[in-house]
């Protein structure tokens, strides 16, 4: 993958109703990509995983409606950005996870697959438990178990979420 400087870039500031959020776009190589929103402080917005995705990374800590927002911005948005709409991802880690939870719950819009690297649940962030109906998951975790992947792609299973998991 090119360094994130050699990729073409925006920094752009997103409107949905009466919120705007400031997002850096990334795009990728390809012809109609997936879109990734990126968790930017979970996720390098440039990493590998998502070398291939037209990359919108959310930098910092927002609200869930905020994500919410985001994601249906991109799903009515994808095809001005180059993207395809049916191909739309969240990556991050535990956080990620819960928003495609959210997103879920909500029923709109509908999610392509979740990228969840190296997620970290804590008492802020728990694990969930009710995971029926999520979107298919990519779970990346440590061999060592420093985090909570490996638990959480099982979990994913036992409620029939497809999963694939990277062992990094």
């Amino acid at each position: 993958m090119p360094a994130c400087g050699a990729m073409n870039a925006a920094h752009l500031t997103l409107r949905f109703g009466p919120t705007r959020l400031r997002a850096d776009v990334y795009w990728a190589g390809t012809s109609a990509p997936s879109v990734s929103l990126v968790l930017a402080d979970e996720l390098a917005p440039h990493d590998p995983l998502v070398r291939d995705c037209l990359v919108v990374a959310l930098p910092g800590h927002h609200a869930r409606a905020e994500q919410l927002g985001m994601l249906g911005w991109l799903a009515e948005h994808a095809a001005e950005l180059g993207a395809a709409s049916d191909r739309l991802l969240v990556a991050g880690g535990a956080r990620a996870a819960l928003l495609a939870i959210a997103v879920r719950d909500q029923e709109w819009p509908v999610l392509h697959r979740q990228l969840l690297v190296h997620p970290r649940f804590n008492p802020g962030c728990p694990m969930p438990s009710l995971l029926s109906g999520v979107a298919p998951a990519t779970v990346v975790h440590r061999q060592d178990g420093r985090d909570h992947g490996r638990r959480y792609a099982a979990r994913l299973r036992e409620a029939g979420v497809e999963v694939e998991e990277i062992r990094r």
